[in-house]
């Protein structure tokens, strides 16, 4: 079951953006995969998890176009700006929702001694292309067979 959340100002996020030195457009799809590829990111875990993903954007000031968390992955289509790096938001969300998932659900701590496998898949998304990814990831539960967790909020994309 996927936990499935996409932006509600989507047609903003996907302009061009500006800042007082630079006009910019920075999406990234970006995937990382459980520990041994386990299915925790279930019901409440996989709701708490986007809860945190979505925290952890608004204080950090990135935008998440879209998001869905399925039992053994994550995708998040995440609008940056120039000095963001990729690497540093992965960071934040992986280190985030793995310390607070695990503190949160006993279940986490029992099975294996870190929540995220090692590393990550990124890719740019240009203008053309980041409406196709946006659908592609709000469709996870349709491309997996499932169905979407009632948690979520879509935009119709």
């Amino acid at each position: 079951m996927a936990v499935v959340y996409v932006a509600e100002d989507i047609g903003a996020l996907v302009q061009e953006q500006k800042s007082t030195t630079a006009a910019f457009l920075l999406n990234y799809h970006v995937v990382f995969r459980t520990k041994r590829n386990r299915p925790v990111l279930e019901g409440e875990v996989g709701r708490e998890g986007l809860r945190l993903i979505l925290d952890v954007a608004e204080r950090r000031g990135y935008k998440i176009l879209a998001a869905a968390l399925m039992p053994d992955h994550v995708h998040l289509v995440i609008a940056l700006t120039p000095s963001d790096r990729v690497s540093d938001a992965v960071r934040y969300f992986k280190g985030t929702t793995a310390r607070f998932l695990r503190d949160k659900f006993q279940s986490l701590r029992d099975v294996d001694s870190s929540l995220w496998s090692e590393g990550y898949y990124v890719e740019s998304l240009g203008l053309k292309n980041v409406k196709q990814v946006l659908s592609y990831v709000s469709r996870q539960e349709e491309h997996h067979g499932g169905e979407r967790d009632a948690g979520e909020r879509d935009a119709g994309c």
